[in-house]
């Protein structure tokens, strides 16, 4: 059963909300919602496989969590909207009569895709499974096409151009990648998170432009009969065709957001500057704290890796 005891006037205030605790069952779907985006926890338990989305209008999910126990296999899903493409322009059919060409509509700009949520993290790990983390910033949209342009018949002396061709429109930009921010204390026996988590903070990849349309054709030049005593005939220049369009160009690529991963000392129970005559130094506790220092190496060693996935 999942219980989050929150205060409804902490929460309509907008200040971190105070819990009991939070247990997300294994294999459950879970929202964070704008009530849930700051939590003080006496407890953070999350089962093996479940997985947790923050909703559209979250974007930080800070939790603080004196003790925190995380199974194996869980998601969590911050990743920024990809953007919308951008609609085409209108292309328009062929010309009555001897009418001038209409240009064909430019496309609409692609939208850019949303930034990566942040999460912050403070918890006293208990237990650590595995995490795998999205706070990718989405990619913007591409540009629309542009229109054709309107042909016109070739009727007899009809001089009319063919509609120019619709612009491309711009391609939206990428979102930028969100931060996850994990400071943690271990509690004794809970194992090492050195390979345990998977974080994406890509930023979003750039919108390509839109393609322009095709110019409309319009009349071609003919020779005609001159209407005089010494006859003869002379050119008589069309209206030729349209003008042709641009294509749109593409959006900006956005930033990769960051990470800080670190394993934060408690209480340090009190160690002797100088020892006995009679005794040894403690080397197991001075074995502990470097081994602490190496796994927190290696952790964020490797986790820095996983934000290089973009294109």
């Amino acid at each position: 059963m999942k219980q989050l005891a929150l205060s409804a006037c902490l929460a309509v205030l907008g200040v971190q909300a105070y819990a009991a605790d939070l247990h997300i069952k294994a294999g459950s779907t879970y929202i964070i919602d704008s009530r849930q985006a700051k939590l003080n926890l006496d407890a953070l338990t999350i089962g093996d496989k479940a997985k947790i989305t923050l909703a559209s209008n979250v974007d930080m999910w800070r939790v603080d969590a004196k003790e925190a126990s995380i199974g194996y296999g869980v998601v969590i899903m911050g990743r920024g909207e990809s953007g919308r493409d951008g609609a085409n322009g209108i292309s328009h059919r062929e010309a009555d009569k001897c009418q001038p060409g209409q240009a064909g509509g430019d496309g609409a700009a692609g939208v850019s895709g949303g930034s990566g949520a942040d999460i912050h993290w403070s918890l006293g790990v208990v237990s650590f499974g595995s995490v795998s983390i999205d706070l990718s910033g989405g990619n913007g949209g591409r540009g629309g096409n542009g229109g054709d342009g309107q042909n016109v018949p070739d009727f007899p002396r009809c001089t009319e151009s063919g509609g120019a061709a619709g612009n491309g429109g711009n391609g939206g930009n990428g979102g930028k990648g969100g931060s996850f921010r994990f400071h943690y204390t271990l509690a004794d026996g809970a194992g090492d998170l050195t390979n345990s988590i998977e974080v994406k903070i890509s930023g979003g990849l750039r919108g390509k432009g839109g393609q322009p349309g095709i110019a409309g054709i319009g009349t071609s030049g003919r020779y005609i009969n001159k209407k005089s005593l010494s006859g003869g005939r002379s050119w008589e220049a069309g209206g030729g065709d349209g003008a042709q369009g641009h294509e749109g160009r593409a959006g900006a690529s956005s930033a990769n957001g960051r990470l800080d991963i670190r394993l934060i000392n408690g209480a340090t129970p009190t160690v002797p500057t100088e020892a006995p005559q009679n005794e040894a130094p403690n080397k197991s506790l001075e074995q502990r704290v470097k081994s602490l220092e190496i796994l927190t190496q290696k952790l964020e060693a490797r986790i820095r890796l996983l934000e290089l996935d973009k294109e």
